[in-house]
């Protein structure tokens, strides 16, 4: 059933009814789930994309790839990260989690790892190419006029001006005197404030708080030494396309 013309999804900032943790996401984004998180069949993610009421959305961790043929009236939406930030991130996730278990608490070890090309984590589930891979298959999209790159560091820069861009990608009509609560809503520190009520259902034994650990880029700084670095720099000189490396580490415009 196609649901494009019903462009309005939720138009308000309250998800008590929609958790994320209820939002339909790919079949394929885990092997392992967290320790209470029940599992998405794909059967069950049908289900549940059958039963939106509204536009049909949903999640995935998925490289380009990985996904099935879809119809050209799917739109894509794909956040990128500076590497350096998503690996120390993505370590602070599965340290909580235990997903990965057992795994290093020592976010620097982790690092240089991951950057040495070493698989680790419990049956060697982490690789670097699980990172670049997905990052390049996506670049490789950049000019398909269904898929929107956004960088994690201009939402946090402009975050009203990333939301107007994500609206007019999906052709969604906001209407003007929504704007300032959306805006704030979906503020880093509005959604920590939120968290058990946003992020509910991610089976950790803990408040979900954690899951909004920092919400700042950088953050790699004084936890790596000069060493580490060059790891980083030759693998991304290895993995990444020119283009796609400065973008990620230094955002702003998008390229054309």
């Amino acid at each position: 059933m196609d649901r494009r013309p019903r462009r309005r999804i939720y138009q308000k900032p309250d998800l008590q009814q929609h958790p994320l943790g209820q939002v339909p996401a790919s079949a394929g984004r885990y092997r392992h789930h967290h320790p209470a998180e029940e599992r998405h069949d794909l059967d069950t993610v049908l289900a549940r994309l059958e039963a939106q009421e509204h536009r049909r959305f949903l999640k995935s961790h998925l490289p380009a790839d990985g996904l099935p043929p879809l119809p050209p009236t799917v739109s894509y939406l794909v956040v990128f990260r500076d590497l350096r930030d998503a690996v120390l991130s993505f370590h602070h996730h599965m340290t909580v989690t235990g997903v990965y278990a057992p795994l290093t608490d020592d976010p620097r070890i982790f690092w240089r790892a991951l950057f040495s090309g070493k698989p680790i984590g419990r049956g060697d589930g982490i690789r670097l190419d699980r990172f670049t891979d997905h990052l390049m298959s996506w670049w490789a999209l950049r000019h398909d006029p269904r898929v929107l790159l956004v960088h994690y560091q201009n939402l946090l820069d402009n975050l009203e001006g990333e939301m107007r861009r994500v609206a007019a990608h999906l052709d969604v009509g906001v209407p003007e005197i929504l704007w300032p609560d959306l805006v704030a809503a979906c503020r880093f520190e509005s959604m920590r404030a939120e968290s058990d009520r946003v992020v509910p259902a991610l089976g950790v034994s803990r408040d979900s708080s954690w899951f909004f650990h920092r919400g700042t880029s950088g953050q790699w700084r004084g936890k790596v030494a000069d060493e580490d670095l060059a790891l980083y720099e030759r693998a991304a000189a290895r993995s990444l396309a020119p283009g796609l490396r400065t973008w990620l580490e230094s955002a702003g415009p998008f390229p054309g």
